[in-house]
């Protein structure tokens, strides 16, 4: 706007002052020439301090995505470990006939706990995934749930659900254990009689290094 201003002064004094009609129009001409290559350079300087601006945001976030993937892998699924775990029925409240306030379990609804190692020495773990499934086994098997594995599962009892559980503001140190506790559900679960489960780690995002 300033050199708009400037140029319009210009061709004015120009206008009113000089008389000479060719004088004249070869002073305008002249102006009009010297105003748009001034302009055409000053819109190349702003593009450049634009263009200069944007590297640096541009390298901040090629840097972020860098730190992220590298989070992502340096932890695998085996630098957490399961130290125990227990799935259980969530009670309700009802009301009988009578009045009397009962509770039952809720067999759709349930308490997962566990309690999670981190194996690494590096890296502090900041999110885990886990997979957790639910099966219904015959009323005569007895073999208690620390006992079970995937195998005996598998051939002893059905399973009726799974499910991921995504743990994602832990702050685990290396070395250091950590219990979590989550109210899940089950997509289209069936019935789960005499009930077994089965947990283990899908994934695991690193923290930063312990010597960073």
């Amino acid at each position: 706007m300033r050199w708009l201003i400037i140029y319009l002064l210009a061709m004015a004094v120009i206008w009113l002052f000089i008389k000479g009609t060719s004088l004249r129009r070869g002073l305008m001409a002249a102006v009009t020439t010297v105003f748009v290559m001034l302009m055409i350079i000053l819109t190349l300087s702003e593009n450049d301090s634009d263009n200069a601006g944007l590297l640096p945001t541009n390298e901040q976030f090629s840097q972020v995505q860098e730190r992220d993937a590298l989070r992502q892998q340096a932890l695998s699924a085996s630098d957490v470990a399961i130290r125990s775990a227990s799935l259980a029925n969530m009670e309700v409240t009802q009301f009988d006939s009578a009045g009397r306030e009962r509770t039952r379990p809720d067999p759709l609804r349930w308490t997962f706990k566990a309690e999670l190692l981190n194996r690494s020495q590096q890296y502090k773990v900041s999110g885990v995934v886990l997979r957790v499934r639910l099966y219904s086994c015959p009323e005569f098997l007895s073999t208690p749930q620390d006992d079970m594995n995937p195998s005996t599962l598998s051939a002893s009892c059905s399973q009726v659900g799974q499910r991921t559980v995504g743990l994602e503001t832990i702050d685990l140190a290396p070395g250091a254990a950590q219990t979590v506790e989550q109210e899940i559900t089950f997509p289209n679960q069936t019935e789960a009689t005499n009930s077994r489960f089965w947990v283990d780690v899908q994934t695991v995002t690193a923290g930063p290094r312990e010597d960073s």
